[in-house]
């Protein structure tokens, strides 16, 4: 993932612990949410803070060596959720998700247009972080059509630990649901810039 302040310019990369996961992003049926958590630490602590220095765009890496899908590749029904939660809030557990205190900041497409490189989206609503805060984001794909060939690199637990399930994700034919689908912890949170 990518973030940039429109005012300072600034830029965050989290690829602590570096793996890849075709269930990353937007995984590999014909649905998909992910949900991840991303330390205040990592993002550092002034980055994205007050009125104006919001996250604008986001970005995730395409991993060139597991992909097999030819690129250009348009994802439909794509959601991005962001919002700030406690410092102590640092890892997952297998549960249900819920949209409450998310801001969706984008809703639309997403265009995996390179290997081995990242591949970006504009916010339509940029995200002010809260200072001493995590940043929790939740990615939903609602498109319905089943994707492959695509894998993303990752970032393995957090730069505490690479066993930290600091991620939960679902894949299904079934469209993931608010407090019902269930979201199964992992340690794959999408590496972003």
């Amino acid at each position: 993932m990518f973030f940039v302040s429109s005012v300072f310019g600034q830029s965050v990369s989290i690829t602590a612990n570096p793996s890849s996961s075709i269930n990353a992003v937007v995984g590999q049926s014909n649905h998909h949410a992910l949900e991840s958590i991303y330390l205040d630490s990592e993002i550092g602590a002034s980055n994205f803070i007050g009125a104006g220095n919001g996250i604008t765009r986001i970005e995730f890496s395409n991993n060139a060596t597991n992909t097999s899908a030819s690129l250009p590749v348009t994802i439909t029904g794509y959601n991005i959720y962001m919002k700030n939660v406690a410092a102590t809030t640092t890892t997952f557990i297998t549960g249900t998700y819920s949209l409450s205190g998310y801001t969706l900041v984008y809703s639309g497409n997403f265009i995996v247009n390179a290997s081995g490189s990242w591949n970006g989206i504009d916010l339509t609503t940029p995200f002010e972080r809260t200072a001493g805060s995590n940043l929790q984001v939740l990615l939903i794909r609602n498109s319905g059509t089943i994707q492959s060939g695509l894998s993303f690199d990752c970032s393995l637990g957090n730069s505490v630990s690479s066993t930290a399930p600091s991620c939960r994700r679902y894949n299904s034919i079934n469209p993931p649901v608010e407090s019902s689908s269930s979201l199964s912890a992992s340690t794959f949170r999408a590496a972003i810039n």
